[in-house]
């Protein structure tokens, strides 16, 4: 069992997971909301 993760990995690699989080934050400032 894996008890000290750091984060949630999304079930994506790095560099999607760092997009998909920017893209979150960016729709976020734009909007000010999610979705």
């Amino acid at each position: 069992m894996r008890h000290k993760n750091a984060h949630r990995k999304l079930s994506r690699n790095t560099s999607h997971r760092r997009a998909l989080l920017r893209n979150l934050v960016t729709d976020f400032l734009d909007h000010g909301r999610l979705m």
